[in-house]
């Protein structure tokens, strides 16, 4: 039986199918890095261990990050980290703060947005975009890149204002990401 799983913090944007018993509580002991890493600080403070995911739409190259945390004997998505850029560019691009208008168009415009789930990992508790005042610091670059842009390599550096909180409060209003780095392979 197939059933509508919605991607965290893009859940407006895009959906995939998942099989029953899949992604969405997948036992304790299961982590896959075969479609890649992620990892970056968040105000100083390394965080580490996501699945990765990364795809082309349009003229675009979405990477998905999702890190997991324990609720009641299961690992669920807790974390939930997205970037949109170019996916033919090695050059540094600027990331902007996401709105409907540049979410997955053929626009040169690339973005990024992060966010906290709740209890078992399907509701976006905090949201956070990016603070456009900011916007020297905001961006990623692909540092290196094979089989026409299947497997890629990067870093990212981005400033985020929060838009959404929730009785749970994880992070400040402002959050600073730097050191950030990707390797995904891309379907």
């Amino acid at each position: 039986m197939k059933r509508l799983f919605l991607i965290p913090v893009v859940f407006l944007l895009s959906s995939c199918v998942k099989k029953q018993g899949s992604f969405a509580k997948p036992p304790i002991d299961s982590f896959d890095t075969t479609l890649g890493r992620m990892s970056f600080f968040i105000d100083g403070n390394e965080t580490n261990s996501f699945h990765v995911s990364g795809q082309k739409i349009n003229n675009k190259l979405v990477v998905n990050g999702n890190k997991n945390k324990v609720f009641e004997n299961r690992l669920v998505p807790f974390h939930a980290f997205t970037l949109c850029f170019d996916n033919n560019s090695l050059s540094r691009q600027r990331l902007f703060k996401v709105n409907s208008s540049i979410v997955y168009s053929d626009s040169s415009k690339g973005w990024a947005q992060f966010g906290t789930m709740a209890d078992d990992g399907d509701v976006v508790c905090e949201l956070f975009d990016i603070r456009e005042s900011d916007s020297t610091n905001n961006w990623v670059q692909i540092k290196k890149q094979q089989n026409d842009f299947g497997e890629v390599w990067g870093n990212f550096r981005v400033s985020f204002s929060k838009v959404q909180d929730c009785k749970s409060k994880f992070y400040s209003d402002d959050l600073v990401v730097t050191n950030g780095y990707f390797h995904v392979f891309v379907k």
